[in-house]
């Protein structure tokens, strides 16, 4: 008979011979053990004076877990297993911890004449208790309502079973408040997580009959290993009338969302000319700015050159007439030494002048009369230049009178 000593475990009956039977087994002779967790394995109907457990693993080696004489008189047992024996027809092994290393494999509870036995295969899992990524949605490609589908996914984020073994199953609601169960399709992939291997995948099921009674839907999944039912995605299903208001109120909404998209992009592009404008305008600034300073600067220079070249003009007027004032000085010495070499030619009327110095003083002032130095007003090298042609032609003309 089957009953489940733990509830970790997912029980199944094992096959006997004579009355030997594995409780934790079924039918199938399996049973999910959950790693890193204690594993009690009970063996009853056992006849003989002494029983034995044994393990046999995939890869084909074996172990002796332990064994137990008459009522438990001697016990001995390996490593992490402890075999006890209850009375003459109980015997429990005890795996702590469990691993995918100790137990995983097919369990032997025999006699020692192995005339009797039982056998479960034991299998160490990582039981699936989290679902992600839930989607589920209608496939209304068929002009027919009822021709409608619905396609539904998963992704289970983490599992392990050490006989590789993974199925998912879909409950699906027919809408009349009953369910199916439809076996999905699941794909997986192996990670490491804390040095241990496990497995992740997404479990997935398509062409779904729509409900055809308007209702809010629970798709859930039952994935192996786990066995349990874990919480998908839901769905809305509406009456036609529904649909169509919806699709009335979606076209509404996105005509909408489009209207103020385009006044948004409406807006961005008026912004967007605003400042290209400003932008224009406060560079045609900077030019007319640029451009006016170098006016300036061309009025300045034009300035500071007019007025290097006056200053350059007056010196050449001025050199030039200092050099006509020396020719002009020079042509009245020769016409006072002219004059005073004539002079005696006029000393015969010197009876009428009371004093022959008068006459002498006479003749000194006239070059004086005859210096042209009254045609340069502010040339001072002029006049010293006539001074001196006045004075030599002074003493020209003591000499002559003197002669």
């Amino acid at each position: 008979m089957c009953f489940d000593l733990l509830t970790t475990f997912t029980l199944v009956c094992s096959t006997f011979v004579e009355g030997y039977q594995i409780s934790q087994c079924g039918s199938d002779g399996k049973v999910d053990l959950e790693e890193a967790s204690s594993a009690y394995l009970t063996c009853t109907g056992i006849t003989d004076d002494t029983v034995k457990w044994d393990l046999y693993r995939d890869d084909g080696s074996n172990v002796v877990m332990g064994y137990c004489s008459w009522y438990g008189q001697f016990c001995a047992f390996n490593g992490p297993y402890v075999v006890k024996r209850t009375d003459n027809s109980t015997s429990t092994l005890i795996v702590t911890p469990n691993d995918r290393n100790t137990i995983a494999g097919t369990v032997v509870c025999g006699g020692n004449q192995n005339s009797a036995l039982a056998r479960c295969k034991v299998r160490v899992v990582y039981k699936a208790d989290r679902l992600s990524n839930c989607t589920a949605s209608i496939h209304n490609t068929a002009i027919d309502r009822k021709d409608w589908t619905v396609s539904a996914s998963c992704d289970v984020e983490k599992m392990f079973a050490s006989d590789g073994n993974y199925t998912c199953h879909w409950i699906v609601p027919n809408g009349n408040g009953t369910e199916t169960q439809e076996k999905g399709s699941l794909s997986t992939e192996s990670f490491v997580a804390n040095t241990a291997a496990y497995v992740r995948g997404t479990c997935s099921i398509r062409n779904l009959p729509m409900p055809t009674v308007a209702g809010t839907y629970n798709y859930d999944v039952i994935v192996n290993p786990g066995n349990t039912r874990l919480t998908g995605p839901r769905l809305e299903i509406r009456t036609e009338k529904q649909q169509n208001d919806t699709g009335t109120e979606k076209q509404q909404n996105d005509a909408g969302t489009e209207k103020q998209r385009n006044d948004t992009e409406i807006k961005a592009q008026q912004s967007e000319a605003e400042t290209k404008k400003q932008e224009s305008a406060d560079s045609n600034s900077a030019s007319m700015m640029i451009i006016a300073s170098c006016l300036s600067l061309v009025v300045v220079a034009v300035v500071i050159g007019a007025a290097l070249g006056y200053r350059h003009n007056r010196r050449k007027v001025k050199t030039a007439a200092q050099g006509q004032s020396a020719q002009v000085g020079a042509a009245g010495a020769v016409g006072n030494l002219d004059a005073a070499t004539t002079t005696p030619q006029f000393a015969a009327p010197s009876s009428h002048f009371d004093d022959s110095s008068e006459a002498d003083e006479s003749a000194q002032g006239t070059p004086q009369s005859a210096a042209p130095s009254s045609h340069f007003d502010d040339s001072s090298e002029a006049d010293e230049s006539a001074y001196t042609v006045n004075s030599s032609s002074s003493e020209v003309s003591d000499a002559a009178s003197e002669g």
